[in-house]
């Protein structure tokens, strides 16, 4: 086994608004020069589950994409009772698949992490990723965001990580071992995109996953217009997270479209244009967010408000047009191949 290992990783995801896309993102950054083919297959649906601490994301099932072939992924759940059999030994076993090219994802207790605002404070159990280990230092090298709310890398000692995953609030602890296949296919893939912009556009959960407390597509970003009018009303703080998640969210939307209208799919750009400018106006309702957040002003709240409407409506339209474009090419495209 080596004496150190570090494995690849990008800190600038692409995506900052939910933690477990963040870190499969940093990972899946460094496959290629150009990772953006599979973003753009795959980050369109949206989900909001009032249920959830983080209530919107994207609709996917595994962030890690191991059904699609992208990442093996092997799983362990342990008692915390684990820790007291002699021929388990966490620290190897971990040190040993990082020493094979595996990332190890897990969950820990912050409240035995220094770099964490809840150190020695408040227990709560949250995702890490290990990128590496120093057999010298006795260190992991972690991937997870710094009590500057940063994602960064930062060296944790074997034993405050073992403090922190045998000390979890539910009694367990999890590693999973993932392996990134970086030879994945990194085309673009107009029918997929194709089905999964209508899911979006009309809020088509798949069947097995209704759930009368889920909103789908396009439909949460009208639920969050209804949270906006609900913090100004009690002159609460906006989470700032679904502001990222909503800019993160027609950032890919627009540079989709410019791909398809590169491949020829798309053959418009006054609906080119349209996207480009909901995201920048994305871009200012995140900025009215802040300041929102800082002053409190009430016209604020109400510009907020009336851009995300506006924003969604015009969306809407937009892709209406862009399937039909694109169901147009795709039989035009059959019909040349008769």
């Amino acid at each position: 086994m080596d004496n150190e290992v570090r494995l690849s990783i990008n800190t600038s995801s692409l995506i900052m608004s939910k933690k477990h896309n963040s870190l499969a993102m940093s990972v899946f950054q460094t496959c290629k020069d150009n990772i953006m083919a599979w973003i753009l297959n795959y980050y369109i649906d949206v989900i909001n589950d009032p249920a959830s601490l983080w209530q919107y994301d994207f609709y996917i099932k595994n962030p890690w994409f191991t059904a699609e072939g992208l990442t093996e992924s092997n799983n362990m759940t342990f008692y915390n009772d684990a820790f007291n059999y002699k021929s388990l030994d966490i620290i190897y076993l971990i040190k040993n698949m990082l020493s094979k090219g595996y990332y190890v994802r897990g969950d820990y207790n912050t409240y035995y992490i220094p770099v964490k605002k809840s150190y020695m404070k408040v227990n709560h159990n949250t995702e890490y990723l290990i990128v590496g280990y120093s057999e010298e230092k006795k260190v992991f090298y972690i991937l997870d965001k710094t009590i500057n709310s940063d994602l960064e890398i930062y060296e944790l000692t074997y034993g405050d990580y073992q403090a922190a995953i045998a000390n979890r609030t539910d009694k367990k602890f999890n590693l999973n071992f993932i392996y990134v296949y970086r030879d994945f296919d990194n085309s673009i893939k107009p029918l997929t995109i194709k089905d999964s912009l209508i899911n979006y556009l009309y809020s088509i959960p798949l069947e097995k996953e209704k759930n009368s407390t889920k909103i789908y597509g396009a439909n949460c970003f009208k639920q969050f217009v209804t949270y906006i009018r609900k913090m100004s009303e009690i002159y609460n703080n906006i989470d700032i997270r679904y502001a990222k998640f909503f800019v993160e969210h027609k950032n890919f939307m627009q540079m989709r479209m410019h791909c398809l209208y590169d491949l020829g799919s798309i053959k418009n750009m006054d609906i080119i244009q349209n996207f480009d400018d909901i995201y920048t106006d994305a871009l200012t309702v995140y900025n009215l967010i802040n300041a929102y957040n800082e002053k409190h002003n009430y016209k604020d709240a109400v510009s907020i408000d009336l851009m995300i409407s506006d924003i969604n409506k015009r969306e809407k339209n937009a892709l209406k047009v862009v399937i039909d474009l694109m169901n147009h090419d795709i039989e035009e495209a059959r019909t040349n191949t008769k």
